[in-house]
């Protein structure tokens, strides 16, 4: 039993979604992907270089979340509305299953924002993913709204998590 103001969280990370067929971030460089290193793929530099390589390698990443379906871990995690559900995953499965608190450390994957910076976001969708498109509000190229390597977890989610 919890005293009074203490709350129950739950952390959770890769392992939680493999059931759900969402292999983790190393998981998903398999076949075609095998042959390109991760910060290729996620990171501002490899985005820079290649934009349509690592939008490609998004989409195909999105196709696999959107088709994938909350498991009976979700669902039990859902279930509990008193808990603050703290991830490391960037699927949506969590929420999917009915959790209505769920701080994604980093990033959604069903979401695009402005690599301009501008504030620029928008949902994606994750069965047909776009292509690479450009922010309507500055014109700068959308990216995923997800953490690469080399960049800061967004404040305002830490800042919950840590507080948890």
């Amino acid at each position: 039993m919890l005293a009074d103001g203490q709350s129950v969280v739950s952390f959770s990370g890769a392992g939680l979604s493999a059931e759900s067929g969402v292999g983790t971030f190393r998981d998903a460089q398999d076949g075609l992907w095998a042959k390109y290193d991760p910060v290729q793929l996620a990171s501002p530099e490899g985005f820079a270089a290649d934009p349509e390589l690592v939008i490609d390698w998004y989409a195909a990443r999105r196709r696999v979340v959107g088709d994938a379906q909350p498991n009976p871990a979700h669902v039990a995690l859902a279930g509990r509305r008193d808990i603050l559900h703290v991830t490391q995953n960037v699927d949506d499965l969590l929420s999917r299953a009915g959790a209505e608190q769920v701080i994604a450390l980093h990033g959604s994957i069903g979401f695009d924002r402005c690599h301009g910076g501008c504030g620029h976001t928008e949902c994606v969708d994750m069965t047909d993913p776009p292509g690479l498109l450009e922010c309507p509000a500055c014109g700068a190229p959308l990216r995923p709204a997800v953490v690469w390597f080399g960049e800061a977890m967004p404040q305002e989610a830490w800042d919950i998590a840590e507080r948890a």
